[in-house]
């Protein structure tokens, strides 16, 4: 790397608004973000070539990155020797490698996406939301604040205290630990098969101290009664949570059931009655009335 880069120095703030092609000696020349903010206006603001990495310095200043002109996809690698805030409101996906002993800080109430390589030390989440697409793992992630989802998976673990949603997707643990105190652990329903899940895999608990599940049905869906939905499931689970959300009042539960193959799942039930019964509840009560009147 040694000269072959631009460099952001002092602590104001440079926004990338176009593509950089800059060469020297037939070298792509990528960006060292030394210290304040670099603003990403262009998915190719780093560089068009897709090696040409942004470094973030190892050094005690105060480095920022942030989406310019929309949301932005970043396909280049991130060495971070530093750690690093992502800040601001539109949302940025980080498609390429991460790597480094540095750290990312989410701020903000914008999206931060990891669907490429996730390599470095470790993120916390102040503000906004982390998803971590399917076929991205990641590692050492902490959920002060804000929203954590994704079909990815995790592998270290997740805690979800006061202020912090859990938004699975289909998020997986794999051989780690999930502890919910005071949070949200999130359930999105589009249909009686495809719902939100919180798997944890090869060994991982769950204890729930305190907290809400919250229940949304999307669109029209009403789910069927009688049907069950297994919306976390581990090796053991230990605790309770309570049910909220705008359709809590079709569930029964939750409650904690041992799998056939092995672990628990923490269990809901649909008790909303099927349409052609609610149909016919719907003229007995009218037939009712009338023979009153």
């Amino acid at each position: 790397q040694g000269g072959q880069r631009l460099a952001k120095q002092g602590a104001g703030k440079l926004v990338l608004g176009g593509t950089n092609t800059t060469t020297t000696n037939s070298v792509a020349m990528g960006w060292t973000l030394e210290e304040g903010a670099l603003g990403l206006g262009n998915d190719n603001a780093i560089h068009s070539t897709s090696t040409a990495s942004l470094v973030v310095a190892n050094n005690a200043n105060t480095k920022t990155l942030t989406a310019e002109n929309g949301a932005r996809t970043i396909a280049n690698p991130i060495v971070l020797a530093g750690s690093v805030i992502v800040d601001g409101s539109n949302d940025l996906e980080l498609s390429g490698t991460t790597s480094g002993a540095g750290s990312i800080t989410k701020t903000g109430s914008g999206t931060l996406t990891y669907s490429g390589t996730v390599g470095h030390a470790s993120t916390t989440v102040n503000a906004g939301r982390l998803i971590i697409a399917a076929g991205t793992a990641a590692a050492s992630v902490t959920m002060n604040a804000g929203v954590i989802g994704g079909d990815g998976t995790l592998t270290s673990a997740l805690a979800a205290g006061f202020g912090v949603t859990v938004a699975p997707g289909t998020l997986t643990l794999d051989g780690a630990n999930y502890s919910q105190d005071g949070g949200t652990l999130e359930i999105e329903f589009e249909s009686d098969s495809v719902f939100d899940v919180l798997a944890l895999i090869n060994g991982g608990d769950a204890t729930l101290t305190s907290g809400t599940l919250w229940l949304d049905a999307l669109g029209d869906y009403q789910p069927t009664f009688g049907e069950t939905f297994d919306v976390l499931t581990a090796d053991t689970i230990t605790g309770m949570l309570t049910l909220g959300g705008p359709d809590a009042a079709w569930f029964s539960g939750p409650e904690i059931v041992s799998l056939g193959g092995g672990g628990q799942a923490l269990r809901l039930t649909a008790i909303v009655p099927e349409p052609g019964s609610a149909v016919l509840l719907a003229l007995a009560g009218l037939m009712a009335v009338r023979r009153r009147a």
